[in-house]
């Protein structure tokens, strides 16, 4: 997606303990979705990594311990987050974007931007829930 100049302000950086909080909100909201019912409560920790260059990436381990680990790289917060505000603003969406309301627009952005991290994490947890790691 090509960046107009008036669209370059949506953009900003994260620190890592800003995104570890981001995240984090929305991985504790899927393991509570996933453990709810269940007999036995599945255990998952999930952190923020540095990976080699700047795409989307996550995976699913187990540490040393046999503890299970979902690592979500630094940019995927930023790429995720980037893509959904930026969308929100391109004229061809303003009819789901809220037109000029600058406030449902952040808050269209900010929900889309949540479900594309709830979705990058159930699919990292599926690895874990599936036994692909095991």
């Amino acid at each position: 997606m090509r960046i107009r100049e008036k669209l370059k302000g949506v953009l900003r950086s994260f620190e890592l303990d800003e995104v570890e909080e981001l995240v984090g909100f929305s991985f504790e909201h899927c393991m509570k979705h996933i453990n709810n019912g269940r007999e036995k409560q599945i255990s998952i920790k999930m952190r923020i990594g540095y990976g080699k260059d700047d795409k989307i990436a996550a995976f699913a381990d187990k540490s040393k311990d046999g503890e299970y680990i979902i690592e979500v790289n630094m940019p995927s917060y930023f790429i995720i987050y980037s893509f959904c505000h930026c969308i929100v603003l391109q004229e061809v969406y303003l009819a789901i974007s809220y037109g000029e309301d600058a406030h449902k627009r952040e808050f269209y952005a900010e929900l889309l931007t949540l479900v594309m991290l709830d979705i990058l994490l159930y699919h990292e947890i599926g690895h874990i829930m599936n036994g692909h790691i095991d």
